[in-house]
């Protein structure tokens, strides 16, 4: 009866299909009373199963709580609605949460993009995005994209390891 046996037990069945481990992973993520910490575990585990998640990662968007990992998850399952949401979000979270949320944004064009566009209307500081930042959104290999950034931030500058690891 070791909790933690138990919840590697539950997370293989999750991952491999079965219904039932599912819906315990999926209880556990909208019980508020349940401890945050083991919620994000759930979260997590629900994210790596690749269930139809955005309905229940956009209800717990209204709790505190989870709202900065309901809303990198959106980010990381692509829902079109994520971008905005992470913007707004970003605006309101505690400071401890922007490098998660930028983390999320970079990944993908489609956020990518409107979080260039929130900097360039100072929703966002401009200083937050770090050259780490910048360097995952040139490396989304969008022109247009790579071209706001150096509009908005400025441009990312090739190091002598990436020179000599292109030739």
């Amino acid at each position: 009866n070791d909790p933690e046996i138990t919840t590697r037990v539950r997370d293989l069945g999750v991952l491999f299909g079965d219904g039932r481990a599912l819906g315990d992973v999926r209880h556990i993520l909208t019980d508020t009373a349940a401890d945050p910490a083991v919620r994000r575990n759930a979260l997590r585990t629900m994210l790596d199963s690749k269930a139809d998640l955005a309905p229940l990662l956009k209800q717990l968007l209204n709790e505190e709580s989870m709202r900065t990992d309901a809303t990198i998850g959106l980010l990381e399952i692509g829902d079109p609605d994520a971008p905005g949401l992470a913007v707004s979000r970003y605006q309101t979270a505690p400071v401890r949460d922007h490098d998660p949320l930028l983390g999320a944004m970079v990944t993908r064009s489609s956020a990518a993009k409107v979080l260039l566009e929130a900097i360039a209307e100072k929703r966002i500081p401009r200083t937050d995005l770090t050259p780490f930042h910048a360097r995952q959104i040139a490396s989304l290999n969008d022109a247009a994209l790579t071209k706001r950034l150096g509009d908005v931030w400025g441009f990312v500058r090739t190091t002598d390891a990436e020179k000599r690891a292109s030739s």
